[in-house]
């Protein structure tokens, strides 16, 4: 771990001795934000919607928007450069019971479905400063896309590609699986999928 990582840690270490617990928990998915205003259409895209639980009335502690398809099938499709098929709400049980909503985004139809990416939206940290939130979001060899809301981070860490898009009011990310892709979208296409994004997120 490099030497600033660890320094931002120990800060947040400080940081964290008058922050309820609750706060740490929640710090895996906070990053701060501000809304940007763009051109793009507002419109929220019509996504269907399913249901992975068998609760009849699941709860979800950290869900604040009804739905999470802030990109169109065809517009997942421009960004990764294949076909993509579906978008669509699921929510998903997990073993201590807690449910979790997201957008998933697959090839093919039916059964026969391969996940190519999706997307997830969370509430923001309450109780750190939204710069030390972001810096812990943006590892060394991650790369960031400066104009739009408070921050755009790309991480390639993994065989998928992570993107957080914060606000000051919510925190988006975005998973894009590489299996397949004939190459990585440039910066230029996903800073065109996080004003899309942005653009139809709720106002607050």
């Amino acid at each position: 771990m490099s030497h600033r990582m660890a320094a931002i840690r120990a800060s947040v270490g400080r940081t964290l001795v008058t922050v309820p617990i609750a706060v740490v928990l929640l710090l895996d998915s906070a990053c701060g934000n501000t809304a940007e205003s763009d051109p793009v259409a507002r419109d929220q895209p019509t996504i269907a919607t399913s249901e992975r639980t068998t609760s009849a009335t699941p709860r979800f502690e950290d869900e604040v928007v009804d739905g999470e398809c802030f990109l169109t099938a065809a517009e997942m499709s421009t960004l990764a450069g294949v076909s993509v098929d579906t978008a669509e709400n699921v929510t998903a049980t997990g073993l201590d019971g807690s449910a979790h909503s997201r957008c998933e985004y697959n090839r093919g139809m039916g059964t026969f479905r391969l996940p190519m990416a999706s997307i997830s939206v969370r509430p923001p940290d309450e109780g750190l400063p939204i710069d030390l939130v972001v810096a812990l979001h943006t590892p060394d060899d991650s790369r960031t896309i400066p104009g739009i809301a408070r921050a755009v981070v790309i991480s390639e860490e993994t065989s998928d590609l992570r993107v957080w898009i914060c606000t000051d009011h919510l925190a988006v990310t975005v998973l894009l699986s590489t299996n397949g892709l004939p190459s990585l979208p440039t910066d230029e296409q996903w800073a065109d999928a996080a004003r899309r994004i942005v653009a139809r997120l709720p106002a607050r």
